[in-house]
């Protein structure tokens, strides 16, 4: 898939993948996907080697991460620092997100001086 991309070619590429996440994007800084679950759904992620960044776009849900939960709705921008232990759950209505991977999340969101939740903080929106 090339840029730009639209919500619902994300989507589309996401439910021709048959599975809860599609990779939509891979450079050699980071990779972007998205991630789908229905209400009622079981997140089976487990900790990730890279720092992660998590955008929800839609849907409302709860988000646990090193056993500190939180609500998320649209708009809530989620930092998972790698190795970290992280899930969706308690999901209300179908949720999307879009979910951005690098080695070096930290340096890579600073060099386009965008703001980054720190650990601390892992919600904020956005």
């Amino acid at each position: 898939m090339d840029p730009p991309f639209s919500l619902d070619a994300l989507l589309a590429a996401r439910a021709a993948a048959g599975r809860p996440y599609a990779e939509v994007l891979r450079v050699e800084a980071f990779s972007v996907g998205v991630y789908e679950l229905g209400v009622g759904a079981e997140d089976l992620q487990r900790p990730h080697s890279e720092d992660e960044l998590y955008a929800v776009l839609r849907g409302k849900a709860a988000f646990t991460m090193a056993g500190e939960t939180h609500p998320v709705a649209p708009g809530a921008l989620l930092y998972v620092p790698a190795g970290v232990p992280h899930r969706f759950h308690d999901i209300e209505e179908e949720s999307w997100t879009l979910r951005v991977r690098s080695s070096d999340l930290e340096t890579w969101v600073s060099i386009r001086k965008a703001p980054m939740a720190s650990p601390e903080a892992p919600v904020c929106p956005i």
